[in-house]
């Protein structure tokens, strides 16, 4: 009976060294060599989320860029809003407002991204294409982009501070 305890014994001891214990190191390995290559991969994946959302992000700060561009050039539109500022006839005054309108309109038609478009004048007269997202006009008066425009004068000035 001893012996056979002790053959079982020696079974036992050698199944746990030769099986079970390897069995945990290969699991212990395979595991942290998989955790590995998970963090790697995703890691990688993050790395191309981020330059393509660098990429979109550029693409639409340039977007941007050209619509203001787009209101610059328009031949006609600066010189319909300096007519409107001077304008002291009302009905006169409202058919040009309805000109430049027109004139927006088309400009970004199909363009949804557009909330408003505000001029200001030298004489403090505001012109809003658009319900504009800020409350009052002195605040804007107050703000960086609007300082830097008056000290640009005659030029067009858009900054882009995202």
């Amino acid at each position: 009976m001893t012996k056979n305890k002790s053959m079982s014994k020696k079974f036992i001891t050698s199944f746990i060294i030769f099986i079970v214990i390897p069995f945990f190191i290969i699991t212990i390995v395979i595991n942290s060599l998989y955790e590995g290559v998970l963090v790697s991969h995703y890691n990688e994946k993050i790395e191309q989320i981020m330059v393509q959302l660098s990429s979109d992000i550029e693409i639409e700060l340039r977007r941007i860029n050209l619509y203001t561009a787009k209101v610059a050039n328009e031949q006609e539109l600066l010189p319909l809003v300096n007519s409107w500022y001077h304008e002291k006839d009302s009905i006169k005054k409202l058919e040009t407002y309805e000109k430049i309108e027109t004139k927006l309109d088309y400009l970004f038609a199909y363009q949804g991204e557009i909330n408003s478009i505000v001029f200001f004048s030298k004489n403090g007269e505001v012109f809003k294409y658009k319900d504009p997202t800020y409350k009052n006009d002195s605040y804007v008066k107050k703000s960086f982009l609007y300082k830097e425009c008056m000290n640009n004068k005659g030029k067009v000035l858009s900054i882009n501070n995202f």
